[in-house]
């Protein structure tokens, strides 16, 4: 065999031994990119790889993402041709992730502008490890400004479905409860659930929507210590998720429909057909889940409306009983 057949075979063997591959969009973030990529390679744990994908950057996020690949050979960097937007980009990057990394069991979105604690990946991993029942696994958080001083005390957002082995239940639970899906979406996910799921929908808060499906097919632990520190650059509306989710090109007709609708009714089209043998439901069932994420939600969005309203008056955010 000759040597560049060995050093082929070598390659492919270390990919495919690699257990964890992140993938990370980027867009025009240049100034918090080197920080991200810092803490990431400050990781306790080593054996992962991260494809970096940019969607068109107007920054010089091209320049020094690539400097990095150069440092690290774990890292990898693709540009797209054109402009995605947020949805096409998180699947797209998960595809790639998918092909850097075939023998992978765990994926995880990283963000271009965020850091981590350098026992995240050891921890996560160390959880689901030990646990196959669940499909995810995150951390508390804590929101740090612009400049990455921290702002305020550690997010009271909390959700939880361990010890719920029923799908149907694990469904009615998630529904009910108000949930910091902006948080959970940045977890470790077993990656071949997340291709069942959908991946990332070209829906209005497709992290809603993947948190609930994902409770068909698994329980979710949040990790009760801060390994992640959120940076906010901007406030999530409707309006602006139109925008960013879809890229230059208009949104779609149902982005200007009820959200709630829209993910009731995705829920019916892709859990009717073969999902539903897999899980066992009948279309009866899968009819009657969507109706009541449906009622759940509409529920969600008027008790945060009334939060809103009595925080106005009271001047501070009360915790609501349903919280969990």
């Amino acid at each position: 065999m000759s040597a560049a057949a060995n050093t082929e075979e070598a390659t492919a063997s270390e990919r495919d031994a690699v257990r964890v591959v992140l993938g990370m969009p980027l867009y025009n973030n240049v100034k918090f990119l080197a920080e991200a990529i810092k803490s990431i390679r400050a990781q306790t744990y080593s054996g992962f790889v991260v494809v970096m994908l940019d969607d068109c950057s107007t920054d010089k996020t091209e320049i020094i993402a690539g400097r990095w690949v150069k440092r690290d050979n774990r890292f990898s960097y693709v540009r797209s041709n054109k402009r995605l937007g947020m949805a096409a980009a998180w699947r797209r990057v998960y595809e790639l992730a998918r092909i850097r990394a075939p023998g992978a069991q765990y994926f995880a979105w990283v963000s271009d502008h965020d850091r981590w604690d350098p026992e995240w990946l050891a921890t996560l991993l160390s959880v689901l490890d030990g646990d196959r029942a669940l499909v995810l696994a995150y951390p508390r958080t804590v929101k740090v400004t612009p400049r990455g001083t921290r702002r305020g005390t550690v997010d009271p957002a909390s959700f939880a479905t361990v010890g719920i082995s029923d799908p149907v239940a694990r469904w009615d639970y998630t529904c009910q409860r108000l949930m910091g899906a902006g948080n959970m979406i940045y977890g470790l996910f077993r990656i071949d659930v997340l291709r069942k799921v959908g991946v990332f929908r070209g829906v209005l808060l497709p992290d809603r929507l993947l948190m609930v499906e994902l409770a068909l097919l698994g329980q979710i632990r949040q990790v009760d210590r801060v390994l992640w520190y959120r940076r906010y650059l901007a406030l999530s509306t409707l309006r602006r998720q139109r925008g960013a989710l879809f890229g230059p090109r208009r949104a779609p007709w149902w982005a200007y429909l009820p959200w709630w609708f829209v993910h009731a009714v995705a829920i019916w089209r892709n859990y009717v057909g073969e999902s539903s043998d897999e899980l066992r439901l009948s279309k009866r069932q899968i009819l009657g889940m969507s109706a009541r994420y449906a009622r759940s939600q509409i529920q969600v969005v008027w008790r945060k409306r009334m939060l809103k309203i009595r925080t106005a008056f009271i001047g501070r955010r009360p915790r609501f009983p349903g919280r969990s």
